[in-house]
């Protein structure tokens, strides 16, 4: 008996065990069960941002291009506007000049017009009849320089 006793004892504590083993077992598997769905949720979500940022990459990398050759256009648009500013700055510059010497010319023109106005009154002076001259002698000379200078007509 006594060992009959030991042997329902003996088995006893071994369908305990048994049942924790068991009862384990199948924590364990839901737990596996529940870790493999999350684990291919994951992945679904994974190749899907994969997707997406490759997508994202691709777009990004064309529209890089499209600035870049944004920016080049720009710069050869810049170059063009000082390259314009220059011309410009020495079209001013020009015209400038231009007026300077338009004014200069006038006032070149404006001189010569004077000279020839006392050119002509002088030639008229000296063609004059000799009687006026002979008049116009005791009343006046000229200078070193070839103005008229006039004297009074004092009695001498």
């Amino acid at each position: 008996m006594c060992l009959n006793t030991f042997s329902r004892s003996l088995q006893l504590e071994l369908n305990s065990r048994l049942r924790k083993s068991r009862t384990e077992n199948e924590r364990l598997a839901n737990e596996m069960a529940r870790l493999q769905s999350e684990h291919t949720q994951l992945s679904s979500k994974y190749s899907q941002l994969m997707t997406n940022s490759s997508s994202e990459i691709q777009l990004l990398s064309q529209r890089i291009g499209e600035v870049e050759s944004d920016r080049d256009n720009l710069k050869g648009w810049e170059r063009r506007a000082k390259g314009l500013s220059i011309e410009l700055e020495e079209e001013r510059r020009r015209a400038v000049e231009g007026r300077r010497e338009a004014e200069d010319d006038k006032e070149d023109k404006r001189v010569e017009e004077v000279m020839r106005n006392e050119l002509k009154r002088e030639f008229i002076w000296s063609t004059r009849p000799r009687a006026d001259v002979q008049a116009n002698r005791n009343t006046s000379r000229r200078s070193r320089n070839g103005a008229r200078v006039f004297r009074s007509k004092l009695p001498t």
